[in-house]
């Protein structure tokens, strides 16, 4: 607890890292400093919650797992940078499997067609595929086929926002495109 104390962290997020993760801290002195020390090197603001999260995405991975998640992002085109700054605002990215990471990617980038560098900067690798990602994007492509947008500038915010902001902008385009909230609904059924 000292050390991150001694790097600015509040006592929230340390509560925070205690509650959730205990495990992070049976470790020696040395290596858990190491770990902070790195996730201080990166960047991270030890004020914000991504700071110990990233820590734990650090403590919970070898240096050889880190590697090949490295490696799966950059199979599909991320730089080093692009992977770091995916890293640092959404520290779960480092923690998806790197099947998890192909089956998204494989989606999005081959069969919706979307460029890696805006899925870099979202949290969108981490949600779930038959929920989330697939029935949106689906619905984001029929969206787009209609004429109810002219471009592909939004997609983050279609997997990110909440369903009841989702439904609230389908329920817009039902005047314009009647059918798009049962064809929604079709695709939440079909993944469940």
């Amino acid at each position: 607890m000292q050390i991150l104390h001694d790097v600015g962290v509040p006592g929230s997020k340390m509560l925070y890292l205690l509650t959730y993760q205990p495990r992070d801290f049976l470790v020696t002195t040395d290596l858990f400093k190491k770990v902070v020390d790195e996730v201080v090197e990166m960047g991270f603001d030890s004020l914000k919650i991504t700071f110990v999260l990233a820590v734990h995405a650090l403590r919970s991975m070898n240096k050889s797992t880190w590697e090949k998640k490295m490696e799966t992002y950059e199979k599909w085109g991320w730089s080093k940078d692009e992977i770091l700054v995916a890293f640092k605002t959404y520290p779960w990215c480092m923690m998806m499997s790197e099947e998890k990471i192909d089956k998204v990617m494989d989606f999005l980038v081959n069969k919706t067609g979307f460029e890696t560098s805006i899925l870099a900067k979202s949290k969108i690798i981490s949600l779930s595929m038959e929920k989330r990602i697939v029935p949106r994007s689906l619905v984001y492509q029929y969206c787009l086929d209609n004429g109810l947008m002219n471009d592909k500038n939004h997609f983050s915010w279609w997997l990110l926002s909440s369903e009841n902001l989702f439904i609230k902008r389908l329920k817009r385009y039902e005047t314009e495109a009647p059918g798009v909230l049962k064809f929604y609904q079709e695709k939440l059924d079909h993944a469940n």
